[in-house]
């Protein structure tokens, strides 16, 4: 996953680039994570909590379509399993998950 605006990507501990569902793995069991030295205006440590709180809940579409940011009525939202936090209070358009295979397919 390479972030452009904060020249940033993150990598496991091989040194390979990580996609966002492989850093929201890894954050989930808790193994070291690495960005690259150029990250522009935070510390790798500021860097990888901005993008564990990011990487905690994902969003997507049910159904892909043009512009669906603006189209789409139904949503599938991605928490992490055995989260036992409050969760965002969604509509009848969002259906929660924690189901990363469903989610990611």
């Amino acid at each position: 996953m390479l972030d452009a605006a904060m020249h940033a990507y993150i990598k496991n501990q091989e040194g390979q680039i990580l996609n966002l569902q492989e850093i929201r793995e890894l954050f989930t069991k808790k193994q070291k994570l690495y960005t690259n030295k150029e990250v522009k205006q935070l510390s790798s440590k500021q860097y990888l909590k901005y993008m564990a709180k990011n990487t905690f809940t994902f969003s997507r579409a049910i159904t892909s379509e043009f512009i669906a940011e603006e189209t789409t009525k139904r949503w599938l939202v991605l928490y992490p399993i055995n989260f036992t936090g409050q969760q965002k209070k969604f509509n009848s358009n969002f259906t929660i998950t924690t189901n990363e295979k469903e989610f990611w397919d």
